[in-house]
């Protein structure tokens, strides 16, 4: 039997992408919809989160979890350390993927467009087809159960059980079965 999948990505044209395909790094960049992700840090919530509705998903180099976010040039600047001065003017959305092909992370040496993956905005019966997919993956650990919150168990982090829209992780997709 095949070990799960650490990430699945899926898209807004149906595809898929795991890390049984190969690293994020190589992932198509364009068109995501929603990943999931195997919870592997906190024993009792073992299973798997849904990231979503985010512009960019961001996966640092040696982070187990990607990040969601609408807001890029913060998550730069965690990812990038303090040594990056983001450019002034910070460029239009256009101009957003150049920019991430000649951004080089300091100790990995790649372009920062290996480590971002771009939202797609795509029609509400598309949304959410893709994420009751998503939530039903037989081939992915049980998702988090919606009733069973992250302040119902004491060792979440803090930032979980407020329901923070940025980090390593974000809250389960509650609109499942």
């Amino acid at each position: 039997m095949t070990a799960p999948a650490e990430f699945r990505i899926r898209y807004a044209d149906g595809t898929t992408y795991d890390d049984h395909d190969g690293p994020w790094e190589q992932a198509p960049s364009e068109g995501v919809i929603v990943v999931a992700v195997i919870d592997r840090e906190r024993t009792p919530l073992r299973g798997r989160w849904l990231l979503c509705s985010a512009d960019y998903y961001v996966r640092p180099p040696g982070s187990l979890y990607p990040w969601a976010t609408n807001e890029l040039q913060p998550m730069l600047a965690r990812v990038m350390g303090a040594g990056w001065t983001p450019p002034n003017p910070w460029p239009p959305m256009e101009q957003i993927r150049r920019y991430l092909q000649i951004l080089i992370h300091p100790t990995t040496g790649l372009p920062m467009a290996a480590y971002v993956k771009h939202g797609a905005t795509v029609d509400y019966e598309v949304w959410q087809t893709t994420m009751e997919d998503a939530w039903s993956d037989p081939e992915l650990p049980a998702p988090l159960s919606p009733s069973r919150r992250a302040d119902d168990v004491p060792d979440v982090p803090e930032r979980l059980s407020r329901g923070a829209p940025q980090g390593p992780v974000t809250p389960p997709f509650t609109g499942g079965p």
